[in-house]
């Protein structure tokens, strides 16, 4: 009856440690730098119906050790799925702003919820001196926490947005939320040599 006990007590023990870690990110052991502003994933900020682009912008600093390099994967964090999904990755335009689209897949079919997705770029984009932003334009069609984020503090070009309730302007979440929501969206670009 002891041993019994101590195999149960063991089993259950094992059972609770082997759960979902909604922390792991999915892993490629070929990737080389995985470029991101945030930590582990903490919630998701509660945004309006309507169009938001979550954005991270890597800058020309940033990119300097893996020109010649590419980004190969895109992974990022959703809480609640979106009515879609689409991810982009932009050059850099004006104000602030991203530019011209270098590559767009609409995702929302394939995307999970309370969890890291991945997409694996089908042409890896080549690193350059230039900024790059990588963008995720999900649709509400209510009150939603869909695009993960940390708990803050926010880092510079960490937690972009553009919204259809805000005339599609780009600006900080920080400033989108008058200073409310301080955090970095769960969004990183993975490069290999």
């Amino acid at each position: 009856m002891k041993h019994l006990l101590f195999f149960l007590l063991g089993l259950s023990l094992l059972c609770m440690s082997c759960g979902d870690d909604d922390d792991a990110t999915p892993t490629n052991d070929l990737i080389e730098a995985e470029l991101h502003y945030d930590g582990l994933n903490f919630s998701a900020p509660l945004l309006p119906a309507g169009t938001h682009t979550a954005a991270v912008r890597f800058t020309q600093s940033e990119l300097a050790d893996y020109v010649g390099q590419s980004m190969d994967e895109v992974i990022f964090y959703i809480q609640q799925v979106p009515a879609s999904t689409i991810l982009s990755i932009r050059e850099q335009g004006a104000n602030n702003a991203p530019g011209n689209v270098i590559y767009s897949a609409d995702i929302g079919n394939t995307v999970g919820q309370n969890g890291w997705n991945l997409h694996i770029l089908p042409n890896p984009i080549e690193i350059t001196n230039d900024p790059i932003w990588v963008c995720l334009e999900v649709e509400h069609n209510g009150e939603l926490r869909s695009v993960g984020c940390d708990p803050g503090p926010a880092e510079v070009d960490g937690d972009w947005i553009s919204s259809s309730t805000n005339n599609d302007t780009w600006e900080t979440l920080r400033a989108f939320t008058d200073g409310q929501v301080d955090i970095n969206w769960n969004i990183r670009a993975r490069v290999s040599e």
